[in-house]
């Protein structure tokens, strides 16, 4: 079994998720096929070579869950860790595998918590400098479409396209998508 990430000319992305430790949350009760440990609903189990190991069997026992939800400490964790597994449920409503979070070393979740609380500030103001970024391009956007209206339908008024305009574009309306210009 591989850890780490792949070097060398014939490393890719492809070659990564090959290699990608997965780890999975128990839906049944089930049994360790090496120690014999009762894995209860709510544990981790890895699957290899076809059998369950508990995390201690599968040498990931003193890694830690860090669930997902912050996606700055999750990336920080990941990097300052030395090994990292992706732990994943299945949905029966859609069918496949879904991301819950990641073990990582304890060290690193520490690590990434207090580089996170070191700079929460600059990343907040970050996230406000966006917003009115986006309100700016939504404005343009919107104003853009109100000009291709009026081009198409000269007999429309500028209050009317203004209109079609705001409610054509509105955004997470319920809509699949928004209109090209």
């Amino acid at each position: 079994m591989a850890f780490g990430k792949p070097t060398g000319p014939g490393a890719d992305a492809s070659d990564v998720k090959a290699r990608e430790i997965v780890v999975f949350l128990v839906r049944r009760d089930s049994r360790c096929g090496e120690c014999g440990r009762e894995l209860l609903s709510g544990n981790f189990l890895r699957m290899e070579d076809d059998k369950p190991l508990c995390l201690d069997c599968a040498d990931l026992g003193h890694l830690e869950y860090l669930p997902s939800g912050d996606a700055a400490i999750t990336r920080r964790a990941t990097k300052h860790s030395p090994l990292r597994a992706v732990v994943v449920q299945w949905s029966r409503t859609r069918k496949r595998y879904e991301r819950q979070g990641i073990l990582v070393s304890p060290e690193a979740i520490e690590r990434a918590e207090q580089e996170s609380l070191a700079d929460a500030d600059c990343r907040a103001r970050q996230r406000e400098r966006a917003a009115v970024k986006r309100d700016a391009e939504d404005q343009d956007y919107i104003a853009a479409v109100v000009a291709r209206l009026k081009a198409l339908f000269p007999g429309c008024s500028s209050q009317e396209a203004g209109q079609i305009a705001h409610h054509a574009c509105r955004k997470y309306s319920g809509r699949v998508g928004r209109p090209g210009i």
